[in-house]
């Protein structure tokens, strides 16, 4: 068995050519190019999908082999995973090659053997150059083009991987960091594999809500910050990665996981390692407040989508239209919020992450005084107590304009269930956190309205003036109820820590 140890980017495919611009600077030991034709297999029923298995075989000069890649761990761009290879003489897989104990136990290889189908192929010229790094390691650095096919539909491939082969993985960062000055690239949180199923199931990925960190008791703090801040990352890469696909929609998911991120620095700053300074802090700051136009984005997204059936009782009012459209123009566009995330600083930046929480899990372990449990319900029940003596909790009745004052404390005290609530009872947690989350998707609504109420400011015309406000104290009115009866409710509720 290997353990594969790789860090990957996408890139553009001027990348090919500016590479080994790139590598000048170290010793290039060996360069080679190969064409590379891969098979994936598995069963109808994606028997080894569904075990996180992924079957390949690859065929290059005269020569075929095939591989068993396993689950393994994904942060950032920086992928381990086991591996095992075989040789075989044909191009159709022969499970019986790999040793036994390989598999998940209950798995039937015989008839898994009988029933493999090819579920698709990926086909690419692989450029590599082996890189000797300041004499204390190897890395093979690859650039693959071709394309992914399946049943007549295609994704291309341009990609650069980094494979670590002697040393540590510090050098494998070391290298990463010219990387990111390539053109588009950034990195990479998902396989070959995994968009190859993906194609093949025809079906666009959905978007994920923001899931409870998965804690045990037997964590201690930094083990709970690693888990916590790579299932931030995670969510953060995986709506990126749809958002370029084009689900523009995805982007306040992507938001979600940067801000969940950023609150898990706040809730453990008292136990991050001195010796492990976050050199990163000021670029995720940027980050975000080049995110900060995404609630405006989504409000005037909602209002002007589908012919503006949103506001189809307001039709007649030709200028409200023309405005939320100039709007809406005047905002960071696809293209825009692209070179963003193609970016030699964004890109350095989900480095600099993943190579600081690396970092963080060769730490020892155990070596906080508090145990995890104790620390949990102290952030939780201080993050309570700060929201329990704020209008949300004390006051009667609330507008539009305090619920939407209100919407970061309630955030970030979700969030701060979201990081620790996971050691807790999970219908008790549900229960407590449901109308919270209601109130604050409600005050996502409240804010859709907030354009219309900026173009009053503008309209003249005091009939028109008066038929918008109508219609927006109706749209508000209707919110407003819904919110405070999930706010009764909540109020109900007993704390679950």
């Amino acid at each position: 068995m290997d353990t594969e140890v790789e860090i990957k980017f996408f890139v553009s495919k001027k990348a090919g050519e500016k590479l080994p611009e790139l590598l000048a600077k170290w010793q290039v030991c060996a360069q080679n190019q190969h064409n590379l034709q891969n098979v994936y297999f598995d069963t109808r029923e994606r028997t080894l999908k569904n075990q996180g298995i992924g079957l390949r075989v690859r065929s290059h000069d005269g020569k075929n082999e095939q591989t068993i890649k396993l689950n393994g761990s994904v942060v950032g761009g920086l992928h381990q995973r086991p591996e095992y290879n075989e040789p075989i003489e044909g191009i159709q897989p022969e499970l019986a090659r790999f040793k036994a104990d390989i598999w998940p136990s209950g798995l039937d290889i015989a008839s898994i053997q009988q029933d493999l189908v090819p579920i698709f192929s990926n086909d690419f010229t692989r450029q590599t150059w082996l890189v000797d790094i300041n004499d204390e390691g190897l890395v093979e650095v690859a650039f693959d083009y071709g394309k992914l096919s399946c049943k007549g539909q295609e994704e291309s491939i341009c990609e650069v991987e980094l494979e670590l082969l002697k040393g540590h993985q510090g050098l494998l960062f070391e290298l990463a960091h010219d990387m990111a000055a390539l053109p588009g690239a950034r990195l990479v949180n998902i396989s070959k594999a995994q968009r190859g199923y993906l194609l093949s199931s025809q079906t666009l990925p959905e978007l994920r809500a923001l899931d409870i960190v998965p804690l045990s008791a037997t964590h201690d703090i930094t083990e709970a910050l690693v888990q916590t801040l790579s299932q931030a990352l995670q969510h953060w890469q995986y709506h990126e990665h749809l958002y370029l696909q084009h689900r523009l929609d995805a982007l306040a998911n992507m938001r979600d996981g940067v801000n969940l991120l950023h609150q898990t620095l706040l809730i453990y700053s008292r136990y991050l390692p001195n010796h492990l300074p976050i050199t990163w802090l000021a670029d995720l700051n940027w980050l975000t407040s080049k995110l900060k136009c995404i609630d405006r984005y989504q409000a005037l997204t909602g209002l002007t989508q589908d012919q503006g059936r949103y506001i189809k009782k307001l039709d007649k009012v030709k200028p409200l239209k023309q405005f939320l459209k100039q709007e809406l123009k005047s905002l960071p566009q696809y293209k825009q919020m692209k070179r963003l995330f193609t970016s030699e600083r964004y890109c350095t930046l989900i480095l600099a992450i993943s190579q600081w929480l690396m970092a963080l899990t060769k730490l020892p372990k155990g070596q906080q005084e508090v145990p995890l449990s104790d620390f949990a319900h102290q952030a939780i029940a201080q993050s309570w107590q700060e929201l329990s003596q704020s209008a949300l909790v004390l006051s009667d009745e609330l507008s539009r304009s305090q619920y939407i004052a209100l919407e970061g404390l309630l955030n970030r005290n979700l969030l701060v269930g979201a990081c620790l609530s996971g050691l807790f009872p999970g219908q008790l947690r549900d229960e407590f956190r449901l109308p919270w989350n209601d109130i604050l998707h409600g005050i996502e609504e409240l804010k859709v309205l907030t354009p219309i109420y900026d173009y009053l400011e503008i309209e003249q015309d005091t009939a028109t003036q008066e038929k918008i406000l109508k219609w927006l104290k109706r749209k508000e009115s209707s919110l407003l109820l819904a919110m405070e009866q999930s706010r009764l409710q909540a109020k109900t509720l007993s704390p679950y820590w």
